[in-house]
């Protein structure tokens, strides 16, 4: 959980998603799958469609960092042309 930026990791596991942000939650859904061991293909369709600009942005970093550390390949699937490499 630290990995992706989501602390203290102690209470990530008894936290209800209702009381997770939108960030929050696609931290937690990336850590699943690290977790999981799915290292070499992900598919993403419109992944940080629905959080403000911010918040994108970090993920967007988050994703970029794990791309590196992990040899991670993305299909990213979006309808946003602001979004690209």
């Amino acid at each position: 959980m630290g990995e992706v930026g989501l602390t203290p990791e102690r209470n990530s596991t008894t936290i209800s998603p209702a009381d997770l942000s939108g960030g929050q939650k696609q931290r937690a859904v990336i850590a699943r799958a690290l977790i999981l061991g799915h290292h070499d293909y992900w598919s993403w369709n419109e992944g940080v469609a629905m959080l403000d600009m911010s918040i994108r942005a970090r993920v967007l970093q988050l994703m970029l960092d794990l791309k590196r550390a992990f040899g991670l390949t993305y299909l990213f699937i979006t309808h946003d042309l602001a979004l690209r490499s």
